[in-house]
């Protein structure tokens, strides 16, 4: 009885499975524009291959440091500090040295 259980419900796995391939493949076709009667095949070496793992915080980082947008958004802000230090410093006095004959110094406000 148990293994009856267990081979009827292999059974319905595999169905499901084909029936998810089934579903699968025709999405494929409408998304390539492909005629709904195509069979895609899977490759089989792709699902062999190995691929090297990252955790969740690596792959945000790489995703933050290839956004172009953020990286703007780092500029403007470097020229936002710029500009503050720019005007802060056009408040203070200047100190100018001139020299002729007589070495001069000025302090302009």
């Amino acid at each position: 009885m148990k293994a009856q259980l267990q081979t009827s419900d292999i059974e319905l796995q595999l169905l499901e499975a084909e029936n998810n391939y089934n579903i699968a493949n025709m999405n494929m076709n409408l998304l390539l524009g492909l005629p709904e009667q195509t069979i895609l095949e899977v490759d089989s070496s792709f699902v062999n291959m190995q691929v090297d793992i990252k955790t969740f915080s690596d792959y945000q980082q790489q995703a933050l440091q290839n956004r172009k947008d953020v990286q703007a958004l780092g500029f403007q802000q470097r020229a936002a500090e710029l500009s503050t230090k720019s005007a802060k410093a056009e408040n203070l006095p200047t100190l100018a040295l001139t020299g002729d004959m007589w070495l001069r110094i000025f302090l302009i406000f």
